[in-house]
């Protein structure tokens, strides 16, 4: 069975809890897009692992890992994340995890491109070089890491630095911003960059910092490719190949599909398709998903810039986003928080092409005596669907159907019908909008905090005992 695990919010659904419960079944698990820009939150008996570019499907001891080659690879992080998954007794080698040789590199002249335009433009990107990486891709300037296994000759070495002259060109004449800015900036963000900058900048000399031209050392970037050759080497391969055969695959989705490039909140959106199709092209293969599994939160959520018509400015908004740990995995940042959107969920079901439900996250509305869901929008006192431009996204008004709280926890609820009667009705009135079954339900942030249909529990979550 080929399934598909896909986030139809703008992200942070908790898709990596769902992955989690469902990979044991499976004999791999696939990412297909996106870099390590995602964080995929996996908690097991309290213990918490945060993934951002290997799949949350790694945590199962039969399942095999495959980045795709829609995948965008930081060797430093690939390299961190395996010897962090190493420390906490998660073996990794190539029988665990593969990486497609046809993936896309990140490398650190597309941070500092991406640190360069954050500072100009401020959409709220997550300075992990996503998108400059997809930009020259598309450009057809990409390194790949069957270009770092072939690398025999200086051809290489001389691709970078001409890449790195061009990005130093972008951030001085595009981005208008000087060598001392760009430095302030890296030391600002450092936690959220992780993979410091500073060892890939030309080191501080005349001429003065504000006047310098140059700014990325190139030598220093073919020197951290020569030294993570031999890591590509030992997981790398022709991964659709691969995959083309397998007929027990879990797709792992990264981000949400109100991010896609195409249908999403354009321009504040991700440099991906995050929707069905990018998982087709992203992992090389023409499958057929058996099932498609579309994840939304019970509530709103949105980090970074761009519009969310239901978000709250007020004490609940403060409740969902404390009560919620509403923090990115990956940056730190905090979460912006809002009502459940029909309206903008019902759009990236489209997108997914979702054939049923998984909602996370339901007991944090347990202290709430009221709780609304937006069932539609209005524009100029117009009813409209989910608008193609943000300027009109600004400007719709939500319509709400309001529900009586539970006010009372649930955590340990492991049987739907055993919901108090409140949360029942919100639940299905969910599926009634949506006309699509909830078949997972997150009560809490751990692995075994789920209600599962029963169709799930004889499909195997969670029986394998790891």
């Amino acid at each position: 069975m080929t399934t598909a695990v896909i986030g139809v919010q703008w992200g942070d659904e908790g898709k990596g809890k769902i992955v989690d419960l469902l990979a044991p079944n499976f004999d791999i698990c696939c990412r297909d897009q996106g870099g390590d820009n995602a964080g995929h939150t996996v908690v097991v008996g309290g213990h918490k692992t945060v993934l951002h570019l290997i799949t949350s499907g790694i945590l199962s001891s039969r399942t095999r890992s495959v980045l795709g080659c829609g995948v965008k690879i930081n060797p430093n992080s690939l390299d961190y994340e395996i010897e962090e998954l190493r420390s906490k007794g998660i073996p990794i080698n190539r029988a665990r995890l593969l990486v497609s040789d046809r993936a896309h590199l990140i490398l650190p002249y597309h941070i500092a491109r991406d640190c360069a335009s954050e500072i100009g433009e401020g959409i709220g990107t997550t300075l992990k070089g996503i998108g400059p990486a997809y930009e020259d891709e598309v450009g057809r300037r990409g390194i790949r890491v069957c270009d770092v296994l072939q690398w025999s000759n200086s051809a290489l070495e001389r691709k970078i630095e001409e890449y790195c002259q061009r990005a130093d060109n972008l951030i001085h004449y595009v981005n208008k911003v000087s060598y001392r800015s760009l430095v302030a900036f890296e030391k600002e963000r450092k936690k959220m960059l992780r993979d410091s900058l500073e060892p890939y900048l030309e080191p501080d000399h005349n001429p003065p910092l504000a006047e310098k031209k140059q700014i990325l050392n190139h030598a220093a970037i073919i020197e951290m490719l020569r030294r993570h050759k031999p890591l590509l080497q030992e997981h790398a391969c022709d991964t659709a190949t691969y995959l083309q055969d397998q007929k027990s695959v879990l797709h792992e989705a990264a981000q949400g599909a109100l991010l896609d490039i195409n249908m999403g909140t354009y321009p504040m959106v991700t440099s991906s398709c995050t929707g069905y199709g990018g998982l087709l092209t992203g992992s090389g293969t023409a499958t057929r998903f058996d099932r498609v599994i579309g994840v939304v939160k019970a509530y709103s959520t949105r980090v970074g810039g761009g519009t969310m018509p239901t978000e709250l400015k007020d004490a609940i908004g403060d409740y969902l986003q404390s009560c919620g740990n509403e923090v990115g995995a990956t940056t730190g940042r905090k979460r912006r928080c809002g009502w459940l959107d029909l309206v903008a969920v019902k759009h990236g079901l489209r997108i997914a092409g979702a054939t049923e439900l998984a909602l996370t996250k339901l007991d944090i509305l347990d202290g709430l005596a009221e709780i609304q869901i937006c069932t539609g929008y209005t524009l100029d006192g117009t009813d409209v669907s989910f608008p193609p431009m943000n300027d009109q996204l600004e400007r719709v008004v939500p319509q709400y159907k309001t529900f009586e709280g539970w006010k009372k926890p649930i955590g340990e609820i492991r049987r739907r019908e055993d919901l108090p009667k409140e949360a029942q009705a919100y639940l299905s009135f969910i599926e009634q909008e949506t006309k699509l079954p909830i078949r997972i339900i997150g009560v809490g942030e751990d692995r075994d905090a789920t209600i599962l249909a029963p169709s799930e529990i004889s499909y195997g979550a969670l029986r394998d005992g790891r």
